[in-house]
């Protein structure tokens, strides 16, 4: 567009009034404000604000309240709040308790550390001991909001010895329904950040959350605050005798779970078996574990669930199983994976979605001959190659990574590099060499290389593979037409399923060439003179970059 059209586009755009600049940003002002108030109803609403039962409160007392004003955070009244709370008498403190309930409640912004500063806490945690129900449950609504705050807040009600008074109330009978929901919330919190997650779980909390949730029938609602709680606490970093002896009863409750309807506990059971099944310590036997709670299938069922929080942390479990060995990995590809990831590639228009199902079919295709062939079976291949050339860069580089990863484990399968190649995948390969990533070339050169390396061996004498396959050669013609890269021709010839490649036009620039020796094609190396081999442009990227 050049400058005489932008110009009527702004005079028209703005009707000589608004600059389109100016509106545009904005739009963008104005979708950042919605996104904020977002996050604040989305945190108001996690904070339990709806109007609750406050019947043990009696309506006499409700009526003789001093009012509570909040303006810019200058609360009147506060000083009175804190000698009710530090007085000895039941009422005032009781009254008291529920104006700083209140105030953590229903206020946008909170005033945590005013109130922290108030010195108030400690007596808080006290409350939670008391004999007075209605105050233990004042405390621990407070408590869980304060809880809902920084790191900085978080240390101050641990520093005070509220969490093990969370776990005793956990452990007894005659705790609340509400009393429990408020404690295992404030438990949760606490428990969110990595920081106070082994201090959580040192506790002895997950084993009360646990006895809990036996406790429950599937449609109590508590079971959902369970949930999230369990899903933090499944980041801990422990030892190996204390996964097999505690993750083991969490992997039973989460099978549990699954199997419920409701979208919120299928992404914390869904989220937390993420979590199980990634790292490098003991990685196979995590997902041993996970496989042995029986939780596969539905596992795989769920990739295709109607809402989106739901399916991202079920791809993530399933591409972190699909890591396994291949005995795990074929448990996968039994349960229908790689159809069902077919229909999603399909049905989604979620880049992040497709991003990790292509992810999948990359993790599966670097594993065994056989997983290539379930590949090639599902026809995967011509849906990756669609992705390719109609998706967003990261998609196509996922895409590209699975192609990529198939190409080299068929190496020495030729039937399988064969069906491969005859999908038309190379095209989409080399115009993927125009992105910036390093990684991503070299996987593409990495598959080129293993293409020409195959169609020199192809063309040996003692090489049986071929012989009878006439309908199985294809002649390769790359042609530098441009510096963005080749224009790719394959046509049919000569049996014997023979690879002929050839270049075709000049050379103008020095680049990287594969050259070919003794041992066969090597990886890139740089060269400033015009070769006879195989030239990969690269644009906007120096070639001391890339050396062999």
């Amino acid at each position: 567009m050049n400058s005489v059209q932008i110009q009527r586009k702004k005079s028209f755009k703005s009707n000589r009034v608004f600059d389109v600049d100016l509106l545009f940003q904005n739009r963008q002002k104005q979708n950042i404000e919605i996104r904020r108030q977002l996050r604040d109803d989305i945190i108001f609403k996690h904070r339990n604000l709806s109007s609750l039962n406050e019947k043990f409160i009696p309506q006499t007392e409700e009526i003789h309240e001093p009012k509570l004003i909040i303006r810019n955070l200058k609360i009147e009244n506060f000083s009175e709040m804190v000698q009710g709370v530090y007085s000895n008498n039941l009422e005032r403190q009781l009254i008291s308790m529920r104006k700083f309930r209140k105030l953590l409640a229903e206020e946008r912004v909170p005033p945590i550390q005013q109130i922290i500063d108030a010195g108030v806490i400690p007596k808080f945690v006290e409350f939670l001991q008391s004999n007075h129900i209605h105050l233990k449950i004042e405390s621990s609504w407070a408590l869980k909001n304060i809880l809902a705050g920084s790191i900085d807040h978080i240390k101050v009600v641990v520093n005070a010895g509220a969490l093990p008074i969370f776990v005793q109330l956990l452990q007894n009978e005659s705790c609340t329904d509400e009393i429990r929901e408020h404690v295992i919330w404030a438990i949760g919190n606490i428990s969110s950040d990595e920081i106070f997650c082994d201090l959580v779980f040192r506790s002895g909390a997950l084993k009360c959350l646990l006895y809990v949730l036996n406790q429950l029938k599937d449609d109590h609602p508590l079971i959902l605050t369970l949930a999230r709680t369990i899903c933090n606490l499944c980041r801990v970093k422990i030892s190996e005798t204390e996964w097999w002896s505690w993750m083991a009863p969490v992997l039973i409750a989460l099978s549990r779970m699954i199997h419920l309807n409701d979208d919120d506990i299928l992404y914390f059971t869904c989220l937390a078996l993420s979590y199980l099944s990634d790292g490098e310590f003991y990685r196979i036997q995590r997902i041993q574990a996970i496989i042995n709670t029986g939780m596969c299938p539905r596992l795989v069922e769920l990739m295709i669930h109607k809402n989106f929080n739901v399916q991202i942390p079920v791809l993530k479990c399933v591409k972190n199983i699909s890591t396994g060995s291949d005995s795990q990995v074929k448990i996968i590809l039994h349960c229908g994976v790689l159809n069902l990831i077919k229909d999603l590639l399909v049905s989604t228009l979620h880049s992040m979605i497709r991003k990790e199902a292509c992810s999948i079919v990359s993790t599966i295709a670097s594993g065994s001959a056989h997983r290539i062939q379930a590949i090639l079976d599902a026809g995967m291949i011509p849906f990756l190659i669609n992705l390719t050339r109609n998706s967003d860069f990261i998609t196509k580089k996922e895409a590209t990574w699975a192609i990529c990863s198939a190409i080299r484990i068929s190496y020495h399968q030729p039937y399988l590099i064969r069906q491969i190649i005859n999908s038309g995948c190379i095209q989409s390969m080399i115009d993927m060499l125009d992105c910036k990533e390093t990684e991503i070339i070299f996987a593409i050169l990495e598959a080129i290389q293993t293409i020409l390396r195959f169609g020199e061996s192809a063309k040996t004498p003692n090489n049986q593979e071929n012989d009878g396959d006439p309908g199985g050669s294809t002649d390769f013609t790359l042609h530098h037409n441009s510096p963005k890269g080749f224009q790719f021709l394959h046509q049919p010839i000569t049996p014997f399923g023979a690879f002929h490649f050839k270049t075709v036009g000049e050379f103008g620039s020095p680049g990287l060439i594969l050259q070919n020796d003794q041992n066969g094609f090597r990886l890139p190396v740089e060269t400033s003179q015009k070769p006879d081999a195989y030239y990969f442009p690269f644009v906007n990227q120096p070639s001391n970059h890339f050396k062999s």
